[in-house]
């Protein structure tokens, strides 16, 4: 079988997934976009696990693919979920179904969730000084949604679904930037917002485009196609006009030419960049160029500072525990105009967590970009550089959020699993030296 048939047998195997998985989406954004309420779009995802729990019997492991898909539901849910997202279910729901297909005995698998472990525990003596419940309800659900990811993406490689799970996040990613695309054409080029936030998309996207960059062994598409992807998607990215997941793409590309030594433009990329800084060049221009009305100070700019002042005047409070995760959510702490979340994951951090929580937040982030810094293999990069462009990111906006953290993870997940079966491949016979006569 030649490489282009293999490609087109791999394409409409995928096809049904994709097209289920785009329905449910329609479903979920269509019934955030006419204001249902939290109960009707829990009773969908619900709906969804229960039928990915039979799928579980047919086809286990390419069910763990739904919740890479999946990451694009941000929208938080209602009533008592109302601190989880779609995604966050389907991720904390996938690391069930994916324990039996995971490399446990990994040394790679071990080292991440030894490192997560670590991260848990230096958070526990937050926990103690401000016991809240949504605190401990934050540092559980950020337990399972890391470790959750983890652990799909490491059973999808583990068991040779890798390939299957980009090529549909790419999908659904091609589906959100032509939308966004559509929306602003027909706004006058306002930010476009496709059935999610523009940030949420934005950062989405960024990761759509990295893997276009770093998996295109493993996404094994031709080359014409994997092109008018990228540039979708690059469009799409400018389209919603998400200055921060610009600033993170280039960080992610950078690090990865630089490990390749890639130091050279395609014509596309040059393009690319064209789009993406004069896109960022307007935006911040016309932020800029706000008038200073009362207004005003709730815009991007002014509001990030807002909070960064009071992140850091209530981490100097208590500079070595903070004051709780979640603290901005404390009535105690409402001060007069109020204030919301830093966006920006190290003053977050430190108002959360203080010193502890950002040696933690290092430690757990830092550790595995070190480590895995050296690796050759093209998951593992993409791993490393999804992190650094998520970091870079969050530092103009949220870290811990449903959806835009998922991706992440799972290439991680991807990266563990590629090592671990890296490692159990047979080694080729070294033969014996002739004895000496």
């Amino acid at each position: 079988m030649t490489r282009g048939s293999g490609n087109r047998r791999g394409l409409l195997e995928l096809a049904p997934l994709v097209a289920v998985q785009a329905a449910v989406g329609a479903v979920v954004g269509g019934a955030s976009v006419a204001g249902v309420g939290g109960t009707v779009a829990a009773g969908v995802a619900l709906t969804v696990l229960a039928v990915g729990a039979v799928a579980v019997v047919v086809a286990p492991s390419l069910v763990l693919v739904a919740p890479v898909v999946a990451s694009y539901g941000v929208n938080k849910l209602g009533g008592g979920l109302s601190g989880f997202s779609i995604a966050d279910l389907a991720l904390i729901a996938g690391g069930v179904v994916a324990v039996p297909f995971v490399p446990w005995r990994s040394r790679w698998l071990q080292f991440v969730l030894g490192t997560l472990a670590a991260y848990l525990l230096l958070l526990v003596p937050v926990l103690a000084s401000h016991p809240t419940s949504f605190g401990i309800v934050e540092w559980a659900q950020r337990a399972l949604t890391v470790g959750g990811g983890v652990l799909v993406g490491a059973a999808l490689a583990h068991r040779g679904r890798a390939r299957a799970a980009l090529l549909a996040y790419l999908a659904v990613s091609a589906v959100f930037a032509t939308v966004a695309i559509a929306i602003a054409v027909e706004s006058g080029f306002a930010p476009a917002y496709p059935g999610i936030h523009k940030n949420a998309a934005g950062v989405l996207l960024m990761f759509a485009v990295l893997v276009t960059v770093a998996a295109r062994r493993t996404l094994a598409l031709p080359t014409p196609v994997l092109a008018a992807l990228r540039a979708v998607l690059l469009l799409g990215m400018a389209a919603t006009q998400s200055r921060a997941s610009v600033l993170g793409l280039i960080a992610g590309v950078a690090w990865w030419a630089v490990k390749n030594r890639r130091l050279t433009l395609s014509p596309l990329a040059v393009v690319g960049a064209a789009v993406l800084g004069g896109m960022l060049w307007i935006s911040v221009g016309n932020l800029l160029r706000e008038p200073d009305t009362a207004a005003s100070r709730f815009n991007s700019l002014n509001s990030r500072t807002i909070t960064y002042e009071v992140a850091i005047e209530i981490w100097q409070l208590e500079p070595w525990l903070g004051q709780g995760l979640l603290y901005w959510r404390d009535p105690e702490l409402s001060w007069g105009g109020g204030f919301g979340e830093p966006h920006n994951v190290i003053f977050s951090t430190l108002g959360e967590s203080g010193l502890v929580g950002l040696a933690a937040f290092t430690l757990l982030v830092g550790r595995v970009v070190w480590r895995l810094r050296r690796e050759r293999e093209e998951l593992v990069q993409l791993a490393v550089i999804a992190i650094v462009a998520r970091f870079v990111e969050s530092l103009l906006s949220i870290w811990w959020v449903g959806g835009t953290q998922n991706p992440p993870w799972l290439f991680l997940g991807l990266a563990v699993g590629t090592l671990a079966m890296r490692d159990q491949a047979p080694r080729p016979a070294v033969p014996e030296p002739a004895p000496v006569r």
